[in-house]
């Protein structure tokens, strides 16, 4: 479980804060979504999830590990994976195959085991055929896909991904979605994603609107976005379905959706 207390942060003595008082539990195994306008703290709250960034006050556990326990933010990180917007500032190897096994290297796995394991993500997540091939050389979607796959060889138990599909066409955002919610379902893995597609955490369990650093809404999705008024005010895009909500109650028709 992560748990997040009290929570604040700023950049600076001199400026405003970035995260004013979050409190926060996110259990083992559940899918989660964060939306918020540019602005809000989105990144900066989950830099905190996993130790990048050291609260100002207050206090973020990960599976009982305190973030600011310099001694155990190494073993944070192995915890909890991060797959950033766009994958070029996440990807270091030459080849495919190296990128996979350079987080094993550093975790010191001995070669054979990290041979057997880059051979497993290679065809779990379908990239065996560019095994020797320069990851500049794939697509974007596909860059993207090694970026969680070398994430995940490393075994966390949860991944935080920051708008992973902004930057794809609409093939490439669900089949990185897919990904990203077959590895809930099969190994456990606890996704939180961060997102301005409204309609990607309708595949989630729970959703969490941060404003101005605090979080304003945290529920069912389709609770959330019940809300669709006091979203467009804060810049939260809604699904048009919603937004439809008013008159096809009134017309006896919303319990068909």
């Amino acid at each position: 479980m992560i748990e997040v207390s009290h929570l604040k942060f700023s950049y600076s003595s001199t400026i405003p804060l970035v995260l004013n008082n979050i409190n926060l539990q996110i259990k083992n195994g559940e899918t989660i979504s964060i939306m918020g306008a540019n602005g809000s703290g989105k990144t900066t709250l989950s830099r905190c999830l996993n130790g990048l960034l050291w609260p100002t006050e207050g206090t973020v556990y990960v599976d009982g590990l305190n973030t600011k326990n310099t001694e155990e933010n190494l073993k944070i990180r192995a915890l909890v994976g991060m797959v950033f917007q766009n994958p070029d500032n996440q990807i270091v190897s030459t080849t495919v195959e190296r990128e996979i096994a350079f987080g094993l290297e550093n975790l010191g796995v001995p070669t054979p085991q990290m041979q057997q394991r880059v051979d497993e993500i290679l065809r779990q997540f379908d990239l065996e055929k560019y095994r020797r091939q320069s990851p500049h050389y794939l697509s974007g979607g596909e860059k993207q896909l090694l970026a969680l796959a070398a994430i995940f060889a490393m075994a966390p138990r949860y991944i935080i991904f920051d708008e992973p599909t902004s930057l794809l066409d609409p093939y490439s955002r669900e089949k990185i979605l897919d990904a990203i919610f077959g590895l809930q379902l099969e190994e456990g893995i606890t996704p939180i994603l961060i997102t301005q597609f409204p309609e990607e955490t309708l595949r989630t369990q729970r959703l969490i609107i941060l404003d101005s650093g605090k979080i304003v809404l945290d529920g069912k999705p389709t609770e959330v976005f019940e809300n669709a008024e006091y979203l467009d005010r804060i810049g939260i895009a809604v699904p048009p379905l919603f937004r439809l909500r008013p008159y096809l109650t009134k017309m006896n028709l919303w319990g068909a959706f």
